[in-house]
């Protein structure tokens, strides 16, 4: 296998395609309740009620989106990866 030089330099992203395989990698294998979370703190961000939780009661998502919702509620200034939800 050949290793194309010229998308990185010394590990670094340098260009749109690179960047876009990565979240395209990251959106694939971020596991179910860390995207649910991002989520959550994405929608609390804008402007969306509690109530709009798009998971099943009781689900392990469920519970990331809720708990990510209020954390964003009491500390908007939390730094949370919302790119690839």
């Amino acid at each position: 296998m050949v290793r194309n030089e010229s998308s990185t330099k010394g590990g670094c992203l340098k260009n749109n395609q690179d960047e876009a395989m990565l979240k395209l990698l990251l959106r694939t294998t971020m596991p179910d309740a860390d995207r649910a979370a991002a989520m959550g703190y994405k929608a609390f961000l804008e402007g969306k009620n509690i109530n709009d939780n798009p998971f099943d009661l009781g689900s392990k998502e469920f519970q990331a989106w809720e708990d990510s919702w209020w954390n964003s509620f009491y500390d908007p200034e939390v730094t949370l990866v919302t790119d690839f939800a």
